[in-house]
C-alpha cells in the first residue's frame, strides 16, 4: 500500500474542492464501485484536509491518498487538479444556510 500526499503548489486561498473529482479518484483507487460487481478495497481512498476558504502556504498538505499500484498515478492527479487555489482571500462557506421555522 502507498501514501501519497498532495501539497499546494503555490500559496494562496482554496476556493474551489471538486468533491466529485474526489469521488472518482477514490473510486479509480477502488474505493467504490463503477458496477454492482466491483469488489471495493477497503484500504485504499482519499483525505481531504483543506477546506474552502483555508489560508495555505507553499507546500501545505491538501489531501492524502491511500492507494495500490491500480490507478494510483491517474487518481493522484485527479486530487491535484480537485483543489482551485487564488491569491485573493475567501470567506468559507456557510454551514447552516437558513433556518427554517
Amino acid at each position: 500500500k502507498k501514501v501519497i500526499e498532495i501539497r499546494s503548489p503555490k500559496k494562496g486561498y482554496v476556493k474551489k474542492v471538486k468533491a466529485l473529482a474526489i469521488g472518482n479518484a477514490a473510486m479509480l483507487l477502488g474505493a467504490g464501485r463503477a458496477t454492482k460487481d466491483d469488489v471495493i478495497d477497503l484500504s485504499v481512498g482519499v483525505e481531504v484536509l483543506a477546506k474552502v476558504g483555508d489560508r495555505l502556504d507553499a507546500g501545505d498538505l491538501l489531501a492524502i491518498v491511500h492507494g495500490n499500484e491500480k490507478n494510483l498515478d491517474e487518481a493522484v492527479e485527479m486530487v491535484k487538479e480537485a483543489f482551485e487555489i487564488v491569491e485573493e482571500e475567501i470567506s468559507p462557506n456557510k454551514l447552516i444556510l437558513d433556518i427554517v421555522r
